[in-house]
């Protein structure tokens, strides 16, 4: 088994597989994940329950967790064991000191942005077969990087740059050109990669690259099988309406042949009402049923039918028959 064998049959079969390799996509393609094996691969595009409560239904890997892990929602941030944890953009060192924001903005950092802050992976895991997985940057790893020797310099050359920068007459301009001062020394992130693998053990950028080679050689290909899938899906569900049409109109046609002549024009008047098809309830009632089911139409259905409609009109013509509403008297 191998990474674009495994890639290749997702994206190809679509479906939950293709949505769980469409996720992994934008994780790998920043490097913020460790790179799952084939045999993590396969499981991820297979799995249908969460691999750490084991209980929960998991379909495909969540959009926007950015984890790169199969987990249900109440695994993701309850119970005694969270898998990840808010890092709060209010505190007060995330506004202070640039240097936090830069760290949260490296795309090797992945988390998921919420309005209470950025929640991060708490701690690295590894899965059931021993195979560590997961973002690379966890909770604590953003103090730790940030109080590193190179963190510290990355800070006091952008407090510096900042005072240098702000010697304008008004607060607003000052303010805007030492944000500007930082951002030039902060641009820079070189310490943050050096970090990441000499500290982390983030794994180096060739590891991703099958994965993500892989993804962008099959996507076209993943597309154009995709349409064809929908084309034909839509040829049939166009080919059922036009046999289930094609029944209904067969079945009304021998119904009314067999409704005898005085009644047939009335009793297969049609309603112009959408919810209902003919004028005369009694009609719509013994009718509707086999309308909105043709499969339930039977040989004999259309003779029974005729017979009960007829058997009902003839009644009423045997009825007015008796004169009882005669026009001779003016009180009747």
């Amino acid at each position: 088994v191998t990474t674009k064998m495994v890639v290749q049959s997702a994206l190809i079969h679509g479906g939950n597989p293709s949505k769980s390799m469409t996720e992994l996509h934008s994780l790998m393609r920043n490097h913020s994940i460790h790179a799952p094996s084939p045999l993590r691969l396969l499981r991820l595009a297979n799995g249908k329950r969460c691999e750490f409560c084991v209980n929960k239904s998991v379909n495909s890997l969540y959009n926007g967790l950015n984890i790169g892990a199969f987990s249900c929602w109440d695994c993701l941030a309850k119970g005694d064991d969270p898998l990840t944890k808010a890092w709060k953009t209010s505190w007060a060192r995330y506004w202070r000191n640039p240097v936090y924001q830069k760290i949260l903005n490296h795309p090797r950092v992945a988390f998921r942005d919420k309005s209470k802050g950025k929640f991060l992976w708490i701690q690295d895991r590894m899965d059931a077969h021993g195979e560590k997985f997961g973002p690379i940057v966890c909770w604590e790893d953003i103090d730790a990087m940030a109080e590193c020797a190179d963190g510290k310099n990355a800070t006091a050359a952008a407090k510096a740059a900042s005072s240098v920068a702000a010697n304008h007459a008004s607060v607003a301009a000052n303010y805007v050109a030492g944000r500007l001062a930082e951002a030039n020394a902060l641009s820079n992130i070189e310490w943050i990669d050096r970090y990441l693998t000499d500290t982390l053990g983030a794994p180096p950028v060739e590891e991703y690259s099958e994965f993500i080679e892989a993804f962008a050689d099959i996507t076209d290909r993943a597309r154009r099988i995709a349409r064809e899938k929908e084309n034909i899906k839509r040829d049939k569900r166009v080919k059922k309406q036009e046999n289930r049409r094609a029944a209904t109109d067969k079945f009304l046609a021998d119904v009314t042949a067999l409704i005898d002549e005085p009644f047939r024009e009335k009793a297969v008047e049609r309603s112009s009402s959408s919810y209902k098809t003919f004028v005369t309830p009694f009609v719509e009632d013994l009718m509707s049923p086999y309308l909105r089911a043709v499969s339930s139409i039977k040989k004999n259905t259309s003779t029974e039918l005729a017979k009960e409609i007829n058997t009902f009109l003839r009644s009423l013509d045997e009825l007015l028959a008796m004169n009882f509403l005669s026009d001779d008297d003016a009180f009747e």
